[in-house]
């Protein structure tokens, strides 16, 4: 019989052979600072990343424990956030055509992804434009919203409950009253008191929401 012990250290070896996913836009050869989040790894310049957010100053300003992890000589920082959320975050950053002010056209993935990392680690202006961006489909003018020609990106019904949990999480209730009757619109009474499964995860509105 397999001993569970010699299973668990064999699939924690499996998982750390993993190869990471590297993004050739995102790993700089002249980079100074490895962040990885999930398996994802990026490598960034570390003066250009605490310039813009207080947060990551903050956490690289204390000294490194002798021994601490290394790749390519490049201290490893790992947070603890999606992967494909620090794509988009991390491009906006270093690259910030890829995410431009209103009046250019984004997905709602993006803006979703880059608004909770530039909440998180106070990147102010990535989040006001990423705000900016979800206004525009969850407006509070009843005119403009029934029209929808200012949108720039396309909110699909069923995006508007991801859209009304991260409104809650980042703090901006003004998207609520069009966020909810969307969703009302999309999903039955049944369904949000239970919840809507999405990718084989039953996600639901807090208590208060319902």
């Amino acid at each position: 019989m397999e001993n569970p012990t010699d299973r668990t250290i064999a699939q924690a070896a499996a998982s750390s052979q993993i190869k990471p996913k590297r993004d050739l836009e995102l790993w700089f050869e002249e980079g100074n600072l490895v962040v990885q989040a999930e398996d994802y790894q990026f490598c960034l310049f570390k003066s250009f990343l605490t310039k813009r957010s207080p947060i990551f100053k903050d956490t690289l300003s204390m000294p490194q424990p002798e021994g601490a992890e290394r790749i390519n000589g490049c201290p490893v920082v790992r947070i603890h956030d999606s992967g494909a959320d620090a794509v988009h975050f991390f491009k906006a950053i270093f690259d910030p055509e890829t995410f431009l002010p209103p009046q250019t056209g984004t997905t709602f993935e993006k803006i979703a992804a880059i608004l909770r990392l530039s909440t998180k680690y106070e990147v102010e202006y990535l989040r006001q434009r990423a705000l900016e961006h979800l206004s525009t489909g969850y407006s509070t003018s009843f005119l403009q919203w029934t029209i929808k020609t200012s949108a720039t990106f396309t909110a699909l019904p069923c995006d508007a409950l991801d859209t009304i949990i991260l409104a809650r999480k980042v703090d901006c209730p003004w998207i609520l009253p069009t966020a909810f009757y969307a969703y009302c619109r999309f999903a039955n009474s049944s369904e949000i008191f239970r919840g809507t499964e999405k990718n084989g995860v039953l996600v639901s509105l807090s208590d208060a929401d319902k």
